[in-house]
């Protein structure tokens, strides 16, 4: 979708966004986010981890354990919930006026865009995908799983079937939006220990 189709459809309501805040974090953790809008609250929000993980300290070394322990949840708490909500308007915010950082968290996963009826799971279509895969190209089965994990695919939905001495084949049982199913494909088209995807 293209940076304009994505503002005027969410401009007019036609467009749905979800941001995924712990790969946002991982991408400003190997320094991957350059945006300054989007830094600096990244920046604050860390020191205000080192804040409270200093504080949480100080708690345990001076206030009775169970005080600290409720303070701690209720704070972490608070903050968690506070980090999510800004982090989340910031990405979709800044994706608004930054055609270049669109398309960047866009391919990175940060950020699904999905029209009104696509995004809820609930009217998602169940579909099966066979992938044929080389299980002797390094750690295959681990770097599959973390990927499959990314779409929020669980372990039980995959199904793995020897058919040859060099060739697994993996059957995916899925329920996504239609647009998050079209990424999850070009996303295996360039594994190269698949070999081929039916539907």
């Amino acid at each position: 979708m293209s940076h304009e189709d994505f503002v005027l459809g969410y401009q007019n309501g036609g467009l749905g966004c979800s941001v995924s805040t712990l790969l946002i974090l991982r991408l400003f953790l190997v320094g991957r986010i350059r945006e300054t809008p989007i830094l600096i609250p990244l920046v604050r929000f860390s020191l205000g981890a080192l804040f409270l993980i200093g504080l949480t300290i100080i708690g345990f070394l001076c206030v009775p354990a169970v005080w600290t322990l409720c303070g701690t949840i209720m704070l972490w708490g608070m903050f968690a919930l506070g980090f999510v909500d800004e982090v989340g308007w910031l990405i979709v915010s800044t994706a608004l006026i930054d055609e270049h950082f669109y398309h960047f968290a866009v391919a990175e996963r940060a950020l699904y865009v999905f029209t009104a009826d696509e995004g809820n799971m609930a009217g998602a279509t169940e579909s099966i995908i066979l992938l044929s895969v080389d299980p002797h190209q390094g750690k295959v089965q681990v770097k599959l799983e973390r990927l499959l994990q990314e779409f929020e695919i669980p372990a039980n939905a995959i199904e793995r079937v020897q058919v040859q001495q060099d060739r697994e084949l993996w059957i995916l049982r899925v329920s996504l939006p239609r647009s998050v199913y079209q990424v999850l494909l070009m996303t295996l088209a360039e594994q190269p220990e698949i070999h081929s995807i039916d539907q």
